[in-house]
């Protein structure tokens, strides 16, 4: 998905891409006129009346699967190229620990879980795209997963101390994506596992009942 829609982005314009438009992430709608400029305060009725001016909806007016598909948006090569190796590195670890099914629950939860905190955290016209939120979430279950086997965990601990530091020593990166993607990622990773004991638990008194 990540890769289908960075191509038709690519088509149809890249950064000029009506796509990149009305999929990335905006927390409030942007009037945005000639030569991609924008004016911040202006309302959807006022943006009709600006030379050349049309409206894209932000998430929180008109645009709420912005939530979702922000996550599997990319304009830039290097963007998809980093994120798309990173996900070849950490998802087959966290899938073949929890499984394909659960993977893509904690894949989906992180990357809605950085789209929260965008929206709640992030300046309201400022546009997020990307599955780095998704990918910080996967990491964040793989800590909960590896927490038992300290050799494991003390790597993933390493690499997401160097992610969160490139976070928020590089400019252009959304700290609120990422964070927000681990804190899903390892919330949902724990109530997988809480989950599973239970009904471990449950499992094992019926089959004591039974006997």
């Amino acid at each position: 998905i990540n890769v289908f829609l960075w191509f038709l982005t690519t088509i149809t314009g890249g950064q000029g891409s009506k796509l990149s438009e009305y999929l990335s992430l905006s927390p409030h709608g942007t009037c945005y006129g000639p030569g991609g400029a924008y004016a911040p305060d202006a309302s959807q009725s006022v943006c009709q009346f600006i030379s050349q001016g049309h409206w894209v909806a932000g998430a929180t007016n008109g645009a709420p699967w912005q939530i979702i598909t922000s996550a599997f948006m990319h304009v830039e090569l290097v963007h998809i190229a980093v994120n798309m190796i990173s996900l070849w590195f950490v998802g087959p670890a966290v899938e073949a620990l929890f499984g394909r099914v659960r993977f893509l629950i904690v894949y989906f939860v992180s990357a809605l879980a950085g789209s929260v905190a965008v929206v709640l955290f992030s300046g309201a016209h400022t546009p997020t795209l990307g599955a780095s939120g998704a990918i910080f979430g996967l990491l964040g279950a793989l800590l909960i997963l590896s927490r038992r086997t300290p050799a494991l965990f003390n790597q993933v601990v390493f690499w997401v101390v160097i992610n969160l530091v490139f976070t928020f020593t590089v400019s252009g990166i959304s700290w609120q994506a990422h964070v927000g993607g681990l804190i899903g990622g390892a919330i949902t990773a724990a109530v997988i596992i809480a989950m599973n004991r239970s009904e471990e638990h449950t499992s094992e008194l019926q089959s004591h009942h039974d006997l």
